[in-house]
Order: structure tokens, then C-alpha cells, then sequence
């Protein structure tokens, strides 16, 4: 199996449009990551309230809850690659105009808004065929390796951005940061453009119109015709709602505001935290192949709650000053690193799962729908526990969205029981036959 897996790895890296894929997918989320990161700073510092702060952030739910569906649909119906690198020079030019508007005056909140809104509408429509694209620059036998390696660039990502977003908007402030991004979009764009993609299918032959209504929700009754997936696709959007706004507000919340790190600081904490994904996805590769996708969520969503709950702890004995805030700052952190760790097979299974088992020409439509009710979770995750943060305290507010993870990573574990059962009295009726 190690010398498979080496096999395959040297196959990818001797693949150029998958290598090609990797720095260019690599740049664009780099682009994105340090945007958000930017925007997320400058928020807090104009607004200075977690639920203003995580208002703003979940905006973005709006244009996605409309154009989802069409994203998906799209994403299976035209050239994956081709739509991906059309939508990455629309943002390197949507920037550009905002990087030249910005130039003799100051990005207010309003502007913001609209950037962020513009930028979300592109990357719903991105999200489509990028969820898709791995199976057709590859073969079915490299889907695994493929996933790990995209990983790794996420992990590179992940490391570099909050370092690199601090620096910039430290030193430069917002308005550069815009610019710089603008032409990392423009970079990542040309290099899409030389990509082919030999494993997709061919471009569907003219046939009689269908309609419209059965088409857009085709990625919907593929799940609802699972009962595990309509029990994740419920489970889900809870569990991503209050892991994801955990950190980007709560975490984020006490350590600028309550524990007044500057930006540098900081962005030096995300990336140490985050230096982990580099490795772990290279780890994590027999692990996906050996545990069910059913049994691993479940797992690894328990690990992310109970450690939440130990963060809420240190969180309260750095506030109340039973510990000083940098030791509290250095143990929430790798409780941080911890979570990541264990979200990152988690992230991995499910790419997976649904890459090898869903039918190709429903892929996109299906991953819209992960993608939606992720987002919506998210969006809803975010103005929850601002709200939380501001009446209830930050300490409390972790506590809680521990609480409720654990409460779904028993789901989980509630929906793996029923589907193993269900599995093997399927097998004991087929061996009775």
C-alpha cells in the first residue's frame, strides 16, 4: 500500500495540469485568505463590537442561499476549468477597480459590504466546478492522493496568509492589501488557463429541454435518497456553524480585544496554529483509507468539541487572571492546533466520499449542496456567537458552542450505529439468499 501511495504521488507530480492546478489553486485561495484576513482586522478595528464584527462577516450567506443552486448546476453542465479561470480574472479586475477607487479615500464600511457581497457572488459560481475538478485532471486510482496533496496546499495557505495579511495591512493598510491581491487573482488566472482536464466527461451531446426545476435540484434528491446523507446534511450545518465561528469570532474576540494582541501577534498565532496542516494531510492519507468516512466524522467531531470545551477553560482563567494571557494564549493554541488536526481527516473523508461516490455528472450539484447548507450554517454560526460573545462573555460563549458540537458529534454517532446496523443485516439477508 506505501508503495502504491509513492507511486501515486510520483504520477501526480509528473501530471502538469495537476501541478499546474496546485500553484494556481494555491495562489487564488492565498488571494482570498489574506483579503479575508485584511477585511476581518479592519472590521474589528472600525466596529470594536463581536457582534457588528461577525454581522459583517456573515453577509456573504445572502448571495449564496440565491446563486448556489445555479453555481451547481453550472459547475456540471459547462468546462469546469474554463468557468474557474473566468471567475478568478473577474475578481483580479473587481479588485482592481476598488484597489484604484480606494487610492483618495478611506474603505468604509459600506464599501466593504460591497466587496465583500461582489467577491462572494464569483466565488459561489468558483465553488461549483472547484469542488469537481479533481476527478478530471486525474485518474480514479490518484482521487486519494490527489485530495491529500490539495491539502498540503491548503495547509501552505492556511500557515502563510495570516502572517502575510498582518504584515500588509500592518505596514500598507487595507487599500494596498486590495492591490496585492488583485494581482495574485491575475497570476493564479493565466496559470488556469494553460490547464486541460483529459478525465472530464465529454461535453453533452444536444438533447431534448429538460426542466429547469428537476435539473437545479438534482444534487438535493441524490442526498435525500440516503438516509445517512440527509442525517449528515442535517448535522452538518450545525456542527460547521459553531467550529467555524468559534474561532473566527469568539477566539479572534479575546485575543485582539480582550487580550489586546496586536496585529502582528496575531497573525503570528494563526500561522503557528496552523502550521500543523502542512504535515497532517500526508498522515491523515491511511487513516481515510482505512476508517469509514461514517466512522471517522463522528470521532474526530467529539476531539474538536471536548477541546473547544478545555479552550472555554483556559479562556476563563486568562480573563479572571488565574494564568497569565500569554501562557492562556500559548495553551489556547495548541488546543487550536489540536482542533486542526483532527478536522483535517474529517475535511479529507468527505472529499473523498463524495468524489469516488457520487456519479460524476450529479458532482458539482451535490457538493453545492454540502457547500450551502455549510455556508448557511456558518453565516447563521457567526451571528450566533457574536451574540453570544456580547451578552453572555467570551469564556461562556465557547463553552456553549462546545456544548452543541458534542451534542452533534453524538448525532454522528447515532447515524454511524444505524447505517453499520442497517449494513449488515443487508449483508446477512444477501448470505441467506
Amino acid at each position: 500500500m506505501k508503495q502504491d501511495k509513492k507511486l501515486n504521488i510520483r504520477s501526480l507530480l509528473r501530471n502538469r495540469n495537476y501541478v499546474r492546478y496546485w500553484f494556481a489553486s494555491a495562489i487564488a485561495d492565498a488571494a482570498s485568505n489574506i483579503l479575508q484576513f485584511v477585511l476581518a482586522l479592519y472590521v474589528l478595528d472600525i466596529t470594536g463590537s463581536a457582534g457588528q464584527f461577525a454581522v459583517i462577516l456573515s453577509i456573504v450567506v445572502v448571495p449564496r442561499l440565491v446563486l448556489m443552486p445555479f453555481s451547481g448546476l453550472a459547475g456540471d453542465r459547462l468546462p469546469r476549468m474554463k468557468l474557474m479561470m473566468a471567475l478568478t480574472l473577474i475578481n483580479a479586475i473587481f479588485l482592481a477597480i476598488f484597489f484604484l477607487l480606494g487610492q483618495n479615500q478611506s474603505l468604509s464600511i459600506a464599501a466593504v459590504y460591497v466587496l465583500v457581497i461582489g467577491l462572494e457572488i464569483t466565488e459561489v459560481f468558483y465553488a461549483g466546478p472547484s469542488s469537481a475538478i479533481i476527478p478530471d485532471i486525474v485518474t480514479p486510482e490518484e482521487i486519494n492522493e490527489a485530495t491529500s496533496l490539495s491539502k498540503v496546499d491548503d495547509g501552505i495557505v492556511w500557515v502563510t496568509s495570516p502572517m502575510l495579511g498582518a504584515l500588509i495591512y500592518a505596514n500598507l493598510g487595507v487599500v494596498p492589501a486590495i492591490g496585492v491581491t488583485a494581482i495574485m487573482y491575475l497570476i493564479a488566472s493565466i496559470l488556469q488557463k494553460t490547464i486541460r482536464t483529459p478525465y472530464a466527461l465529454p461535453a453533452p451531446e444536444k438533447k431534448e429541454k429538460t426542466n429547469f426545476f428537476v435539473e437545479i435540484t438534482g444534487g438535493i434528491r441524490y442526498i435525500l435518497g440516503d438516509r445517512f446523507l440527509t442525517g449528515f446534511i442535517l448535522i452538518l450545518p450545525v456542527f460547521n456553524a459553531f467550529f467555524s465561528a468559534t474561532f473566527s469570532v469568539a477566539v479572534a474576540y479575546l485575543l485582539r480585544e480582550a487580550f489586546e494582541l496586536s496585529v502582528e501577534a496575531y497573525g503570528l498565532f494563526n500561522t503557528l496554529t496552523t502550521t500543523v496542516s502542512l504535515f497532517v494531510p500526508f498522515i491523515a492519507v491511511p487513516l481515510v483509507k482505512r476508517v469509514p468516512f461514517k466512522k471517522l466524522y463522528w470521532r474526530h467531531s467529539a476531539i474538536i468539541a471536548i477541546t473547544i470545551i478545555i479552550i472555554a477553560l483556559f479562556a476563563f482563567l486568562g480573563l479572571n487572571n488565574y494564568i497569565g494571557v500569554i501562557t492562556s494564549v500559548i495553551i489556547i493554541g495548541i488546543l487550536d492546533a489540536i482542533t486542526i488536526i483532527a478536522a483535517i481527516p474529517m475535511q479529507m473523508t468527505c472529499s473523498v466520499f463524495f468524489r469516488t461516490q457520487t456519479p460524476k455528472h450529479l458532482l458539482s450539484r451535490v457538493m453545492m449542496v454540502v457547500s450551502l447548507v455549510s455556508s448557511i450554517g456558518i453565516a447563521g454560526g457567526k451571528i450566533a456567537v457574536g451574540f453570544l460573545v456580547d451578552n453572555m462573555g467570551i469564556y461562556r460563549a465557547i463553552a456553549v458552542s462546545g456544548m452543541l458540537l458534542l451534542i452533534c458529534a453524538l448525532s454522528a454517532k447515532w447515524l454511524y450505529d444505524k447505517a453499520h446496523c442497517a449494513s449488515a443485516q443487508n449483508e446477512t439477508l444477501s448470505a441467506q439468499e
